[in-house]
């Protein structure tokens, strides 16, 4: 789950997705087992906080998606039980389970 770190991480828009989706689906035979890359940007969620305070004016501050409790053990089976049961909770709540 590289994603809930601290890490560079490619990012890519839903706009770009559709583009490339909708070329893919417009001649299926050419793309046919093909992979794209999609990634159109790299950074940290620091890194995205920066980029997007700086767009908007507004301040933004860059986090990671899970308490930090629970960031370093678990497995994805173990974050889809623990979103089913309270997503809300929490960090003091989380961490005494």
């Amino acid at each position: 789950m590289e994603r809930l770190t601290e890490a560079s991480l490619k990012w890519c828009s839903t706009y770009d997705i559709g583009r490339v989706a909708a070329k893919h689906f417009s001649d299926p035979n050419q793309f046919n087992g093909m992979t794209t890359e999609l990634a159109t940007w790299e950074g940290s969620v620091h890194d995205l906080a920066s980029a997007m305070e700086e767009v908007t004016n507004q301040k933004t501050v860059g986090k990671l998606a899970m308490p930090n409790g629970k960031k370093i053990y678990f497995d994805e089976n173990e974050l889809v039980q623990w979103l089913k049961r309270k997503p809300t909770r929490t960090l003091e709540e989380t961490e005494e389970k």
